[in-house]
């Protein structure tokens, strides 16, 4: 079985919702925009963040004005943001 590594952008604030299933800190409305986001990438699941290849260090949030296509909630117009690795099956 092989593993295909995706990459996408979602909201900062998911990562440890999304890497370790760890909702401390979350309000219900970002669950469920997590929980929405994941299901659209499935069958991929995210299994980190992207990392600096020289240092292995875990990328810093950066902000995007584009939060809401990147996270689905079009209430929000700018917001921090990671690029998350996924695994899927192949």
């Amino acid at each position: 079985m092989a593993l295909e590594v995706l990459e996408e952008i979602g909201s900062a604030y998911w990562a440890s919702y999304l890497i370790n299933g760890d909702a401390s800190g979350l309000e219900d409305k970002e669950i469920a925009l997590a929980d929405a986001w994941q299901k659209r990438l499935a069958p991929a699941y995210v299994v980190d963040v992207a990392r600096d290849e020289e240092t292995g260090e875990s990328e810093d949030p950066w902000f995007s004005w584009s939060y809401g296509l990147h996270t689905g909630d079009p209430t929000c117009s700018g917001g921090d943001c990671l690029t998350y690795v996924l695994h899927k099956q192949v």
